[in-house]
């Protein structure tokens, strides 16, 4: 597996290679050349990365993770910010995206009551 950014979809997506193809996993795009499956970002990107690793130490649910690995998880995410009131994601719709909170709080609503908030470091 390699990451790359799509030249299609724009994202930071694993592609596999299958006898030499590659193809992006968000969107299924088989370039004809592997210049529409650019590398991924350079300098700026590795300092955002180290940050993102030791967040990503800090999260209950990778302390097990062997520390060797963390890199190549935080490579694989990508931060998203949502304005207080927005929905991330409906009751009953199916989950495409695995979210951990790196700030701030989210109220999780059952039946249109809230039964938790979660907060640094909680995921869903």
């Amino acid at each position: 597996l390699h990451l790359r950014n799509c030249s299609r979809c724009s994202r930071r997506a694993l592609v596999e290679g299958s006898m030499g193809q590659l193809s992006c996993k968000d969107c299924g795009v088989q370039p004809d050349n592997d210049t529409e499956l650019k590398p991924s970002a350079g300098a700026n990107q590795t300092q955002t990365d180290a940050q993102s690793s030791k967040f990503l130490a800090q999260v209950k649910l990778f302390q097990r993770l062997p520390k060797d690995q963390l890199p190549l998880l935080s490579s694989a995410t990508e931060p998203t910010a949502f304005r207080p009131g927005n929905v991330v994601i409906k009751q009953g719709d199916a989950g495409e995206e695995f979210f951990i909170i790196k700030s701030g709080d989210a109220s999780v609503d059952v039946n249109g009551k809230q039964v938790a908030t979660l907060k640094e470091g909680d995921y869903f």
